[in-house]
């Protein structure tokens, strides 16, 4: 039980969504709804095109 209010407190989702993850009646279906949305949002970002932002403490200083 613990880990699902564990893994709902550490999603960044909508608070409507983090309320339905509350409203839901037992740990399993916590999880299995917490599943859903994390799918959900690996699914978005496969979608990107874009790519992550260079590493900027590696690369020399440049003026220009």
């Amino acid at each position: 039980m613990l880990l699902s209010y564990l893994v709902a407190a550490s999603m960044i989702a909508d608070l409507s969504d983090k309320q339905a993850l509350l409203a839901q009646p037992d740990a399993l279906r916590r999880l299995a709804s917490e599943r859903a949305l994390l799918s959900r949002e690996n699914a978005m970002l496969r979608s990107l095109t874009s790519t992550p932002a260079p590493e900027f403490r590696y690369t020399p200083y440049s003026p220009n």
